[in-house]
């Protein structure tokens, strides 16, 4: 088994890490989607103030994986604003 770091930041820069243990990077790449789904299951609709970002390095620093997630409220970002179609 292979150590692997996921580093997840918000859009202050926060930083929060988890070391997991897996086989291989794609079983460390597969663990990371389910990692995801688990922290923005948790973080709900705090995410449209605050976007994610999920690293995924190996044991040597090198970064692996990135997923980046950005949410828009569209009716709160185009309160007070005319649209015309």
């Amino acid at each position: 088994m292979a150590r692997y770091y996921f580093d997840t930041y918000d859009m202050d820069g926060v930083r929060e890490r988890e070391t997991l243990d897996f086989p291989d990077a794609a079983a460390a790449k597969r663990g990371a989607i389910s990692f995801a789904g688990r922290l923005l299951s948790e973080i709900g609709e705090r995410l449209f103030h605050n976007d994610f970002r999920l690293e995924v390095m190996n044991e040597h620093g090198l970064i692996l994986y990135s997923l980046i997630v950005v949410a828009t409220d569209m009716i709160e970002a185009t309160q007070g604003s005319l649209i015309v179609m």
